[in-house]
């Protein structure tokens, strides 16, 4: 996110303060249409859905898995863990699925 231009708004996701806002194709770019058009093409959409989808959710999800507003140092529940569940990557029980249907859902709308 910093090297995309996107690290003072990914760091108020956060923090405990007002998450900023970004676009949907700003967070395309600093993600990059790779990873975008993946995301697309698994959620029955396109890059520029995904990504205008992600823009939404993606600032509130970070921060409710920071509810301290930091990011937890060594041997502390890692609350990016816990996204990865939701992706599928972690014990979490979530899964592609889990995070899928909701993004698809919204995609939908």
């Amino acid at each position: 996110m910093q090297a995309g231009g996107l690290g003072e708004a990914a760091q108020s996701w956060v923090g405990t303060g007002a998450n900023q806002p970004v676009s949907g194709d700003q967070l395309g770019g600093a993600l990059g249409p790779d990873l975008m058009g993946t995301l697309g093409g698994l959620l029955g959409g396109n890059g520029q859905q995904a990504s205008s989808v992600l823009a939404q959710v993606l600032p509130g999800l970070i921060d409710q898995l920071t509810p301290q507003g930091r990011v937890p140092a060594g041997g502390e529940a890692n609350p990016l863990d816990a996204l990865g569940g939701l992706l599928g990557g972690g014990s979490g029980g979530g899964g592609l699925g889990d995070l899928g249907g909701l993004l698809g859902g919204l995609m939908r709308r």
